[in-house]
C-alpha cells in the first residue's frame, strides 16, 4: 500500500529532514508515526500525499512511485488518501455540512451525491445534530471530527492524520483515536503521526519512531 525506498529530503541544503527512510505500511494496516516536533514524522507523510517530493529515493502509494507522477496525476492520487491536520483548516463562515460538502463541490460531484453523502458521513462521526453550526460553535473534538468527516467523504482508501489530538485534551483524544480505529475497521489504511506518548500507549497498535529524521524502532506490538 505504502513503501518507501531510501528516501532522503531536505527543505534546505544539508539539513536533511528524512534520512535514508525504508518503510512498508500494508493494506488495511494502523500504524502510529512517533517521535518529537521537528523530526520528521510531518515530512513523511506529506510525501505520501505528494505534498513534497524527496530528492533522493522512492515512495510508492498504491504501487505507483509517487515521486515520478506528473503533475495532473497528483489530485488522482489525493482523492484516495485523505488527510487530517492539527490546525483543522475549517472554513470559518461555513457551517460543519457546508465544510464537508465542500470536498465533494471541489471536485464536481452532481449536489444529489453530495445531498445524500454529507449527512450520512457526519451522523457516521456522531455530529448529526451538528450539521448547522460554524466551527467557532464546536468544541475542539466536534472540529477534528468535522474534519475526519470531511477526509472521508471521497472515501479515501488512505486516511493520514498529522497531530489530530495535538490541540485536544486527553480525554477527547482518546475519542479521537477510537474514531480513526473505527475507521481501519471498515477497510482502510490509517496512519497517525503523533508526539503524545498517552495516546500511543492506550492503543497497541504498530508504532514507528521516527528520530532526526530516521527510523530508530518500528514495535509491531505498538508502545511508545
Amino acid at each position: 500500500m505504502i513503501k518507501f525506498v531510501d528516501v532522503w529530503m531536505g527543505y534546505s541544503p544539508g539539513v536533511p529532514a528524512l534520512r535514508g527512510i525504508n518503510l512498508h505500511i500494508q493494506k488495511q494496516e494502523f500504524v502510529f508515526i512517533v517521535g518529537v516536533t521537528g523530526g520528521g514524522k510531518s515530512s513523511l507523510l506529506k510525501c505520501i500525499y505528494r505534498e513534497v517530493v524527496p530528492q533522493k529515493g522512492k515512495v510508492f502509494v498504491f504501487r505507483k512511485d509517487a515521486t515520478k507522477m506528473a503533475p495532473r496525476e497528483v489530485p488522482y492520487l489525493r482523492r484516495r488518501v485523505g488527510v487530517i491536520f492539527q490546525d483543522f483548516l475549517l472554513l470559518p463562515h461555513k457551517n460543519a455540512y457546508a465544510n464537508v460538502a465542500y470536498a465533494l463541490e471541489a471536485r464536481g460531484a452532481p449536489s444529489r451525491m453530495i445531498k445524500q453523502a454529507v449527512p450520512e458521513v457526519l451522523d457516521w462521526v456522531g455530529l448529526s445534530r451538528k450539521m448547522k453550526a460554524l466551527p467557532s460553535e464546536l468544541s475542539g473534538g466536534e472540529q477534528q471530527r468535522v474534519c475526519i468527516a470531511r477526509a472521508l467523504i471521497n472515501k479515501p482508501d488512505i486516511l493520514l492524520a498529522d497531530e489530530p489530538t495535538g490541540n485536544l485534551d486527553p480525554d477527547t483524544s482518546v475519542g479521537i483515536i477510537e474514531l480513526l480505529q473505527r475507521v481501519n475497521s471498515r477497510g482502510t489504511t490509517v496512519v497517525v503521526a503523533t508526539h503524545d506518548e498517552n495516546v500511543v500507549n492506550q492503543f497497541r497498535s504498530r508504532t514507528v519512531r521516527i528520530e532526526y529524521g530516521r527510523i530508530t524502532s518500528d514495535r509491531k506490538e505498538g508502545g511508545y
